[in-house]
């Protein structure tokens, strides 16, 4: 009788099997839902460290203003116009030196300045890195001394992203300006005399008296 012979099979290279239309489908779905849900993650991450760094540098202004009070007795003048030129108390205070002895390595070019201490990441970022100073001062503090200061924790020395009417970011604001803008996602940093910075919402800051502001609150912002 003949031998039955046992045929062993050879195994040859493994056949890879592509991804199918429904599990493409299927990841590019998954895919796109992180996508949604990171993209408001993003931003508000995004959003903080703006308004964080735009904190540091109002409290890095604050200090530098601080430093030339203690020497000259009183606030700054926010402009002095010579002629057709014009200085803003930060060029006053990068000339005399007060910003060299807060941020290390600053000097008066007005970008260095800037990136250091007098330009809001906000409206850096939204004029794709452009070097702006946004910070106005008070107009009504200009060679005030600090012992007339009447409401030192509620009156404003700094604002962030309050413009003329022509646009441009002014040194100076003053009772009956523009209303300011709102950097911050709906808010606007503010540095008050007392060295307290505070993101305020735009609506309410008391600029001026209006329906829910009163004359009261005004004069405390400004006084």
């Amino acid at each position: 009788m003949a031998q039955e012979l046992d045929f062993i099979p050879v195994s040859g290279p493994a056949v890879r099997r592509g991804f199918t239309l429904v599990e493409l489908l299927s990841v590019i779905a998954i895919v796109a839902v992180l996508f949604t849900i990171l993209i408001p993650v993003l931003s508000s991450i995004r959003a903080t460290s703006q308004v964080t760094g735009c904190t540091s540098n109002l409290r890095n202004c604050h200090a530098a203003i601080q430093l030339y009070v203690n020497e000259h007795g009183a606030y700054p003048r926010p402009f002095t116009s010579t002629g057709s030129y014009q200085t803003s108390w930060w060029q006053r205070l990068a000339k005399e030196g007060y910003f060299a002895q807060v941020v290390e390595g600053s000097n008066q070019k007005t970008e260095t300045l800037a990136r250091a201490c007098l330009g809001c990441p906000a409206v850096r970022d939204e004029l794709n890195d452009s070097i702006k100073v946004t910070y106005s001062m008070n107009n009504h503090l200009s060679e005030k001394t600090p012992e007339t200061v009447r409401h030192f924790s509620s009156c404003m020395l700094l604002i962030d992203g309050w413009r003329q009417s022509n646009g441009a970011y002014s040194p100076a604001i003053w009772n009956g300006g523009p209303a300011p803008e709102h950097p911050h996602t709906g808010s606007t940093n503010i540095l008050f005399v007392d060295g307290r910075v505070e993101a305020v919402p735009t609506k309410e800051v008391p600029y001026k008296a209006q329906d829910s502001i009163s004359a009261e609150e005004v004069s405390r912002f400004w006084n």
